[in-house]
C-alpha cells in the first residue's frame, strides 16, 4: 500500500487556494468552536474526509484526515461514544 504522500495527499497550512476539489462541505458552529467536515478528492481519485476544528481568538485550527475506507468504523465508534454519554449521568470530576 502506498504511503499517504504517494497517494496524493497534501499536508500544510490552510490557504485560500485549494489544491483539491471539494465534493462536500458542512459547518457546525458550537459557541466558541466551529467544526468543518469536508470531502475532497485527491489526484488518484480517492475521496478523503477532513474533520477540522477551529477555536479561539486567533482561529487556531486542528485537522484530521480520515480515509474513505476507515469512515464507517469511525462513525460506528463515534455513535457508540454518543450512546455512552447519553446513558451516563454527567458527574463532576473528583478533586
Amino acid at each position: 500500500m502506498p504511503n499517504i504522500h504517494e497517494r496524493g495527499y497534501h499536508f500544510g497550512t490552510f490557504n485560500m487556494q485549494k489544491r483539491r476539489p471539494t465534493l462536500f462541505s458542512r459547518t457546525v458552529h458550537t459557541g466558541k468552536r466551529s467544526y468543518f467536515v469536508d470531502v475532497e478528492q485527491v489526484r488518484t481519485g480517492e475521496r478523503i474526509v477532513f474533520l477540522i476544528e477551529s477555536h479561539g481568538k486567533h482561529q487556531t485550527r486542528y485537522r484530521v484526515l480520515i480515509l474513505e475506507e476507515d469512515l464507517p468504523r469511525l462513525v460506528e465508534a463515534l455513535d457508540a461514544a454518543a450512546q455512552f454519554l447519553a446513558a451516563q449521568p454527567n458527574r463532576p470530576p473528583k478533586r
